[in-house]
């Protein structure tokens, strides 16, 4: 049997530049309205590293093997969906993001005997 849920969270400017300041990563389209423009985006656009760090966290995963496939940049302030489905031990997630599917991906959950 399967189990299904939903979540939404904002990333915010603050987290984006927490992550950088941490990870290194500071690729201006992270931070800068021209940069992003420059590189084709609409603005500053979420780390996908960090997106998938907030959604383990926010699913309180800890261990397992996980897939994900970036479709679409998240920007910066942007509401954002997350639907899961577990089936067995196999999480699969969606992020949506302006009505659009921005990331999906499937985690085997390791269960603690």
């Amino acid at each position: 049997m399967s189990r299904s849920s939903w979540k939404s969270f904002v990333i915010t400017q603050e987290e984006i530049s927490t992550y950088a300041r941490l990870s290194g990563d500071c690729n201006p389209i992270h931070f800068d309205e021209k940069e992003a423009r420059l590189a084709g985006l609409a603005g500053p656009c979420a780390h996908g590293m960090y997106v998938i760090s907030k959604i383990l966290g926010m699913l309180q995963i800890q261990e397992g093997k996980t897939s994900f496939t970036f479709l679409t940049p998240i920007l910066v302030g942007e509401l954002v969906f997350l639907r899961t489905v577990q089936e067995e031990e196999i999480l699969s997630a969606q992020v949506f993001t302006e009505g659009k599917l921005a990331i999906r991906g499937k985690i085997l959950v390791q269960s603690c005997l």
